[in-house]
């Protein structure tokens, strides 16, 4: 007797598993990369914070010119 070529009941684990850790690697990588984005704007908003001089004038200095 030959052995067949797709057997749906060893095949189907297999498959599942294997779908299974690609989407926890893919929530994973995305998890990361979502915290990464909004850790890098915080930082660049606390940076401008603590940086900010009130007297530059900064992007409205057209409205009121010194």
């Amino acid at each position: 007797m030959s052995k067949p070529e797709f057997d749906p009941v060893t095949m189907s684990n297999a498959l599942a598993d294997t779908a299974g850790s690609r989407g926890r690697a893919s929530k994973r990588l995305m998890w990361l990369g979502a915290s990464a984005f909004w850790l890098l704007v915080f930082t660049i908003v606390v940076a401008r914070a603590i940086y900010f001089e009130p007297g530059s004038g900064g992007i409205f200095a057209f409205i009121n010119p010194a």
